[in-house]
């Protein structure tokens, strides 16, 4: 599968014709760059992030400045890309739900998880995809420095998602997503890949493809956990990013029981010792799992939006202030 330009009114041949497309000056443009090409670039934070099983995660996040031009690129660029359908994290108009629908009520689901996704792609290959969406060299180059740190893709970046699905996407019968969507085709299994996490479903016999979809997964330049390697048959809880594909789309019981218990102590004992701040923060986290919970099963979201609507949030902000 190889990537296709969408039509552009904008030929990116100059630095100049870049910064017309991204809507900023040529000099702020400039200036960025010359702050990228810095050794002590201050437009970036980084740490490393603690996962559930202790081992650790390389975050680059860009500063505000850095990060809006990334948005611009992300969405004037590399949305503007027509890619595979099994490719639907970071790709506009494609939720998660999507992922999740063509599993539904299998016999088996397969889950792989790609190890380190975005640090194992390279500048170079990065380059390589801005050639082929159809930008001159120069321009490349540019956009390359824009959109990569420390030579690989950052993990919390705007562009990471997307440039990590084209560089999946491209090369045709040779990449990533493209051989194994053959495989799938040919066997008549289902396929759908949310970033770095690779599912397949059909009938049991799934499993013994394991050797061969490891193979295209490490011929492709990526690296397959095999602590998250899953095979899940249809008498059990088959979970996709976690979330339940069994029968329907949905959230796993868990955490649908953790929010209403949440809502319930709002409810009914208050917060008590929380700050206004900790409550706000509190509120805007519980609206935004509901919401999500709604985008896949809106009957369970809808009764917890009701709960959710039911208690004085004012007045939990009111009883902390008089009591401090």
């Amino acid at each position: 599968m190889m990537i296709m330009k969408k039509k552009n009114k904008h030929k990116l041949i100059t630095i100049s014709d870049l910064a017309l497309h991204l809507g900023i000056s040529e000099g702020y443009l400039q200036d960025i760059l010359s702050e990228l090409y810095s050794e002590d670039t201050k437009l970036y934070r980084s740490w490393d992030k603690i996962k559930p099983n202790g081992e650790t995660r390389p975050m680059d996040a860009p500063r505000d400045k850095l990060k809006f031009i990334q948005k611009r690129i992300n969405g004037r660029i590399l949305q503007r890309t027509q890619i595979s359908k099994i490719a639907t994290g970071g790709v506009r108009g494609r939720k998660l739900k999507d992922n999740l629908i063509p599993h539904l009520r299998q016999q088996m689901v397969a889950n792989f998880d790609l190890k380190r996704f975005f640090p194992n792609i390279t500048n170079k290959q990065v380059y390589e995809i801005f050639i082929l969406i159809g930008v001159s060299p120069d321009v490349a180059r540019v956009l390359t420095r824009l959109t990569t740190f420390k030579n690989r893709i950052p993990q919390g970046a705007p562009t990471s998602s997307m440039l990590a699905n084209l560089v999946a996407g491209y090369g045709g019968s040779h990449c990533l997503d493209g051989r194994i969507e053959n495989l799938c085709a040919i066997n008549n299994f289902n396929l759908r890949r949310w970033v770095d996490d690779i599912s397949i479903s059909g009938p049991n016999y799934i499993k013994k493809f394991e050797p061969t979809i490891e193979k295209i997964i490490f011929e492709s330049g990526f690296i397959p956990n095999r602590d998250k390697t899953a095979f899940i048959s249809k008498n059990n809880a088959q979970i996709i990013t976690g979330h339940l594909v069994n029968e329907k789309a949905n959230v796993v019981k868990q955490e649908r029981r953790r929010i209403r218990a949440i809502l319930h102590k709002c409810k009914t004992s208050g917060l008590d010792g929380y700050s206004k701040n900790r409550i706000d923060h509190l509120k805007r986290s519980l609206r935004g799992k509901i919401a999500h919970i709604s985008s896949i099963n809106p009957r369970s979201g809808n009764k917890l939006l009701d709960k959710f609507n039911s208690i004085e949030w004012s007045s939990l902000i009111n009883e902390m202030t008089n009591s401090a």
